[in-house]
């Protein structure tokens, strides 16, 4: 009998020991599990994250070329506008050019031939035409253009 109770004393401490074996088995895995999780989370993470730099990466890249092609674009218009300068200048200049030209005034004759009355008829100017002379004998010199030769 004595030895049934050691049995059964020995069966109920090996339960005892089994089931707090058991126990902390079972908190274990839910702490690996735990941990596993939380490690798949971080590796989730890190792996968005290494999206994140690959994607600012590639924008960085393609800011660089952005920047690089604005470059040669403001060099090209910096150019265009000094041409565009330049070309302003000498217009300025024929124009100045055109305006002491245009300044100086017509030779006599031209003026006289821009001189007309208006007329109504063609007879009027028929008439017109055959009572003034307005122009020069070829032989003889213009008055408001001394230094021209003539031709014998």
């Amino acid at each position: 009998m004595i030895r049934a109770l050691i049995v059964a004393l020995a069966v109920s401490l090996a339960g005892n020991v089994g089931l707090g074996w058991y126990s902390q088995v079972s908190t274990r895995n839910a702490e690996l599990a735990l941990a596993n999780a939380k490690a798949d989370q971080r590796e989730a993470v890190i792996q968005q994250q290494g999206d994140q730099i690959n994607t600012l990466q590639a924008i960085n890249q393609r800011h660089d070329a952005l920047q690089a092609e604005v470059h040669q674009v403001v060099a090209s218009l910096g150019d265009l506008a000094t041409r565009n300068v330049q070309r302003y200048e000498r217009l300025e200049r024929e124009n100045q050019a055109l305006r002491t030209w245009g300044d100086t005034l017509l030779p006599a004759d031209l003026v006289r031939l821009r001189q007309r009355p208006a007329f109504d008829t063609a007879a009027a100017y028929r008439q017109w035409l055959s009572d003034t002379d307005q122009m020069f004998a070829t032989t003889s010199q213009p008055p408001d253009e001394p230094g021209l030769e003539t031709r014998p």
